[in-house]
């Protein structure tokens, strides 16, 4: 990414200014390895939580890191165009969109990960505790011998974790 950030020194003796002139490069690289670094600690929390990964998973999981390996183009050239007013904007959106994709791509993984509960390993999320105290509650009033309660699912445990992780 840093080998992105080209400088524009035209005279001898103005290194110093076009140092300074490449501000919004900086900016961007910051931004970037940021970014970067916030999905690799994303990618590693949520493949702590996966006990085994299938070849569909690993598939779906190219999706997020092909958005992330976009994202030094996008900042590039988001700092290259942030202050042409006329295309501030559009480049704002495709930086915005870059995002967008990585967040689809992660939600895409999650989201196979629960469909497949057996990829799953054994959670320990705060808000679960909760979830089987609730459950179990349920099942000490159902009628006796009811097989149809239900046990807590891989979508049920996510939820509390989403509710319980917003409380705090």
């Amino acid at each position: 990414m840093i080998f992105n950030i080209q400088i524009d020194k035209t005279t001898p003796g103005g290194l110093l200014a076009a140092l300074l002139a490449a501000w919004p490069k900086y900016a961007a690289y910051v931004a970037s390895f940021l970014t970067i670094g916030v999905m690799f600690m994303n990618h590693h929390g949520l493949f702590e939580r996966i006990a085994s990964v299938n070849r569909a998973l690993v598939f779906i999981n190219l999706l997020p890191l092909m958005a992330i390996v976009f994202l030094p183009f996008s900042a590039a050239e988001l700092a290259a165009n942030i202050l042409v007013p006329r295309d501030a904007n559009t480049v704002a959106l495709l930086y915005a969109l870059n995002a967008f994709v990585i967040a689809v791509g992660f939600r895409a993984v999650w989201t196979y990960a629960l469909t497949y509960p057996g990829l799953l390993g054994r959670l320990r999320l705060r808000g679960s505790r909760r979830l089987l105290r609730v459950r179990a509650a349920a099942r000490h009033h159902a009628p006796a011998g009811d097989a149809l309660t239900p046990t807590p699912t891989a979508w049920e445990m996510a939820a509390a974790t989403t509710t319980a992780a917003r409380r705090s």
